[in-house]
Parts: C-alpha cells; sequence; structure tokens
C-alpha cells in the first residue's frame, strides 16, 4: 500500500481518528498501533506481515533472555543477520528500497526491521532498555509511518512518544509536511522522469561535462526528493496522532563537507553507523580510516549486493579520509560557499556513478564543453522543473529559520497552489527504482 495510492489514502482517513481517539488511553493506544500497521503491512505483502511477526516474536524471547544472560545478545545480533543476509541473497530484495517484485517473494521493509533490531538488542546488552512489554516492542518494530523507509529510531525514545503522546495537535506542521511530502514526489520526481528521458534519447553516445555535471545535480535530487518525500509524509501522519517522530534530513545540499553530510542526509541512519558500526571498529583497531571504512563496506552491504555499491563504498571512504586527513594536519579553510559546492558535487558525482548506474542507467561522460543547439532546449523545456527545485530549497530552508504557525499556515497554502497548478501523474521513484 503505497502512501500515493487510493488504498493508502482510504486507510488513513479511517486509521488516523482510530489513533487520535485512543491516543489517552495507553495499552489500546498500543493495540491499535500494532492492528493498523499490521495491516498496512498486509496489503503490501501478507508473507512481509508474517515475517514480521514470526521474526519478533523470535527476537522478543531472546531479548528477554539477555536479562539473565548478556552473551545471548551476540547470538540475537548474529541470528537477525543471518536472517537479513539470506532473505536478501536468497530472494534478491533490495531491501533498503521498495520494489515492485512479486509479493511471495516480496518482503517490505526488511532492511529497516533489521537494523531496529540490532540496535534493540545492543542498547538492550548495554542496559540502556529497561523492561518492557511485547506490546512496546511490537509497536516499535511495525509502526506504520516510519515502517517503509524510517526513520531509524531507538527503541527508548520510541516507548516515551507512544506511552506519552501529545496531548496538543501541531496539526499545522503535519499538514505541512504531508504537502512537501506530496509536492516532492509528483512536481519535481515526476518531471525528473522526462527530464532523464530526454537527456537519454538526445545524449545517448555520451554527455558533454555540462550535461554530465547536470546529470549528477538532478541524480541527487531524484533520490533525496523520492525518499525525503516518503519520510516527510510518514512524520507528518505520525504528528496527527501525537508522536513526533524524529527528523531524519536537514538540509543535506548545504553541507559544507563530508562528516556534516552525514549529520544531515538519512540523519538516523548515520547515527545508526556512528553508534553501532564506527565507535566500536574506532574502540577496538584505534585507527580510524579503518573504521570509517568498515562503516561503509557494511552500509553499503546492507543496501545491496553490487560491486557498484562496494564502489560507492570506497568512494565514500576516500572523500571522509582525506577530509579527516586535512581537517587534522593543516589549517586549510575554504569559503563556505566553495566548501558546499566540493561537498555536493563529489557527493552528487558519486552516486551518479553507483547507486545511479544499479537503479537507473549508466551515464557516459564525452570530455568536452561543445552543447549541440539542442541541449538549449533540454534546460529550456525544465525551467519549471529548476523552478520547483529551487521552491523546495527555499521552503525547506526558511522552515529551518522562522518555526512558527505563520510559516505553517502560509507555506499550507502556497503548497496547495503549487500542486493544484502543477501536479501531473508521472512517479519517478518506482521508475528510479525499476519497477
Amino acid at each position: 500500500m503505497d502512501y500515493y495510492s487510493l488504498n493508502f489514502l482510504y486507510f488513513a482517513i479511517i486509521s488516523i481518528p482510530i489513533l487520535s481517539l485512543t491516543r489517552n488511553t495507553g495499552k489500546y493506544f498500543k493495540f491499535s498501533i500494532a492492528i493498523l500497521s499490521t495491516i498496512f503491512i498486509s496489503f503490501w505483502s501478507v508473507y512481509s506481515a508474517i515475517l514480521v511477526w514470526c521474526n519478533s516474536i523470535f527476537i522478543y524471547a531472546i531479548a528477554r533472555s539477555i536479562f539473565k544472560n548478556p552473551k545471548m545478545a551476540y547470538l540475537g545480533i548474529a541470528l537477525q543477520i543471518l536472517i537479513f543476509l539470506g532473505f536478501k541473497s536468497f530472494f534478491n530484495v533490495p531491501t533498503g528500497y521498495l520494489t515492485g517484485m512479486d509479493q511471495k517473494i516480496y518482503f517490505i521493509g526488511l532492511g529497516y526491521y533489521t537494523l531496529l533490531n540490532i540496535s534493540f538488542i545492543f542498547d538492550l546488552k548495554a542496559k540502556r532498555v529497561e523492561l518492557f512489554s511485547f506490546v512496546d516492542y511490537i509497536c516499535y518494530i511495525v509502526y506504520f509511518p516510519k515502517f517503509l523507509l524510517g526513520p531509524i529510531e531507538k527503541f527508548d525514545e520510541f516507548c516515551k512518544k507512544i506511552s506519552n503522546p501529545s496531548v496538543s495537535i501541531f496539526w499545522q506542521k503535519a499538514i505541512y509536511l504531508i504537502l512537501l511530502g506530496v509536492f516532492k514526489h509528483f512536481i519535481i520526481s515526476s518531471r525528473l522522469l522526462d527530464f532523464y528521458s530526454d537527456m537519454s534519447g538526445i545524449f545517448s553516445t555520451g554527455q558533454p561535462i555540462p550535461i554530465y555535471l547536470t546529470s549528477a545535480v538532478m541524480s541527487f535530487f531524484a533520490l533525496y526528493c523520492d525518499f525525503s518525500s516518503y519520510i516527510d509524509i510518514g512524520r507528518g501522519l505520525s504528528l496527527l496522532v501525537g508522536i513526533n517522530l524524529e527528523q531524519n534530513f536537514n538540509l543535506p545540499y548545504f553541507a559544507k563537507n563530508p562528516m556534516e553530510f552525514w549529520q544531515r542526509w538519512h540523519m538516523s541512519l548515520s547515527r545508526f553507523m556512528r553508534d553501532y558500526l564506527y565507535y566500536p571498529a574506532l574502540l577496538k583497531t584505534k585507527n580510524i580510516y579503518f573504521s570509517i571504512l568498515f562503516t561503509f563496506i557494511v552500509v553499503g552491504i546492507w543496501h545491496g549486493f553490487s560491486w557498484y555499491l562496494m564502489v560507492w563504498a570506497f568512494c565514500w571512504f576516500l572523500f571522509q579520509s582525506i577530509y579527516v586527513y586535512l581537517a587534522s594536519k593543516t589549517n586549510i579553510k575554504l569559503p563556505t560557499f566553495l566548501s558546499i559546492i566540493i561537498t555536493f558535487f563529489v557527493n552528487a558525482l558519486i552516486g551518479l556513478n553507483t547507486y545511479h548506474v544499479i537503479f537507473l542507467k549508466k551515464e557516459v561522460l564525452n570530455l568536452t564543453f561543445n552543447l549541440p543547439p539542442v541541449s538549449g532546449l533540454l534546460y529550456q523545456n525544465y525551467s519549471m522543473l529548476y523552478a520547483c527545485l529551487v521552491t523546495m530549497i527555499v521552503i525547506e530552508y526558511l522552515e529551518t529559520k522562522i518555526k512558527s504557525n505563520w510559516f505553517y499556515y502560509n507555506a499550507i497554502i502556497f503548497l496547495i497552489f503549487l500542486i493544484n497548478a502543477l501536479v501531473v501523474t508521472k512517479s519517478y521513484f518506482f521508475y528510479y527504482l525499476k519497477v
């Protein structure tokens, strides 16, 4: 049940009022979350729902035993990783992303609740988690606004949110987030689909440098808009029932260095990388560069079994390591604007030559600045796309500076106007992920 389907609209119309009415009832609120979220997963695939519950019962049993025998944590983590790798390799499921493969071999959300369980077991072993019930745990795993693409919340933080949901509903911000997600998906991503179709036809034998750089920029925003749109809508729906899910993106296109980029991009995954991969590796090896390489290799494997993702991991290792070395050994300080440009384009070019190849196609570079006359029409025909991208950036930037109901009221009106005027029916997200 995709967020942009009529089925989900009907589901939201029914489920949000139920959760709102029960949010102050304690256990009934949690029961409602568990039941409605299971229904949501079942609409994607009954097999997914069965797997989630069986896996959860199994991990819960191990988790309870950790209180008596902390070494059971290693067994739980090892078995969860084996389950993840087994389903991922045997069924060839790209678990970090949505796909439209046959539902019999399609396990939605597997990558994300694997990370949730690993985080949960680690925190349990470290005694950062107190006694808990199965209902708390299953809500943590299946809560539908975050089940598809995150954020990857910590267990203790999420339990506090569902145990004491906000009495006040920040509906202005909730509606704003939902509309912003719709704007990113339908207005921007749909035009990116047309952009790539036209560009592939015009430059089938190779892209001049300006076009190649444009492809890199658009590839970055394609992934950002599609990914963050789901997060925005999930956070908005969650706010309507009094649960404030953590922010997962914070203007990543304004990052001034690779380290800051990962503090702004998929922030919950970055925290997972730091707490459960980077810090333990650094503690064991005392080698910062090995720890960086290990972290990115594991994240690459989590996204899929592909040499391109290993190239992605190695490129990010080089980029991050060069920055760490220069920051520690030199006093070089670039102007902020130049730092942002370098960070953005290095990141975009890494993406264009790795995950872009996996999910769409390989872009061929033609080492020339000469543009054929028809390329002018390519830029001219998509002036609306560029305007929409700038509009999105301005809106997201203003939100960080003007956190008030006044901003949300005006943003809601403006987004409704834009969506009504510009909406088209094509979806870049599923095209981009080869569904």
